[in-house]
């Protein structure tokens, strides 16, 4: 029996640009370049603490890094600022010479013509707003939701925009964390293979697995 969904909501980086985590990981020793080393040994460390899935976000990243190299702490707020404005210029750069394929934009109008769509990411509102502006498909979205909220904070905002119960939201992510995110909120998941940050292509899961959005339509509920 097929079953109605009341909206879609999608993680960004990973899904809707397959490749941006691999633009993230480049943009993170652009902005250190300049501390050597040591940035970049403290940027693992970093990125334990406050990466993907660890509650924290870019600006968590730098003040980390900043404080262990010893900056002042009257300095650290500014030298952050500036290190976020060049991780998001470099970030809207890489993304936007990546942009959406062709039959991602293809699938998610196809899918907007029957259900809400949300973005909701780890990445800070601001700049996913801007990058989807930036790359054209701000329109097909009801909501573009990141931090500071938790991801379970935005489904939480879905379900009351939609008049949705978790059940009535399906979740595509593609990591972990989105799993686990999506298991705590009650939401249904479907994981998007990707092998830059999965291996879900290649071993059995225990949710269903797309290897892009147009198979979004091969499941139930999207008839």
């Amino acid at each position: 029996m097929e079953k109605p969904y009341k909206a879609i909501v999608f993680d960004f980086d990973g899904v809707i640009i397959p490749d941006s985590d691999e633009v993230k990981r480049n943009a993170w020793p652009y902005v250190l370049r300049p501390y050597g080393p040591r940035a970049l040994a403290l940027l693992d460390e970093a990125h334990q603490r406050f990466g993907r899935g660890k509650g924290g976000d870019r600006f968590d990243i730098l003040r980390y890094i900043y404080t262990e190299l010893g900056e002042p702490a009257a300095n650290i707020e500014e030298l952050v600022r500036i290190s976020a404005e060049q991780f998001d210029r470099y970030m809207q750069e890489g993304i936007l010479k990546s942009g959406v394929s062709a039959q991602t934009q293809v699938a998610l109008k196809r899918l907007a013509e029957k259900f809400p769509l949300y973005v909701n990411t780890a990445t800070p509102v601001a700049a996913i707003q801007k990058t989807v502006h930036a790359l054209g498909i701000k329109d097909l979205f009801v909501g573009i939701l990141g931090r500071p909220n938790s991801k379970i904070e935005n489904f939480r905002l879905v379900a009351s925009k939609q008049n949705a119960t978790p059940e009535e939201i399906l979740f595509v992510g593609d990591s972990d964390t989105d799993a686990k995110a999506a298991a705590e909120f009650g939401c249904v998941f479907v994981g998007f293979g990707n092998d830059l940050t999965n291996d879900w292509l290649r071993a059995p899961q225990q949710f269903p697995v797309v290897a892009s959005l147009a198979q979004l339509d091969d499941l139930s509920g999207f008839s």
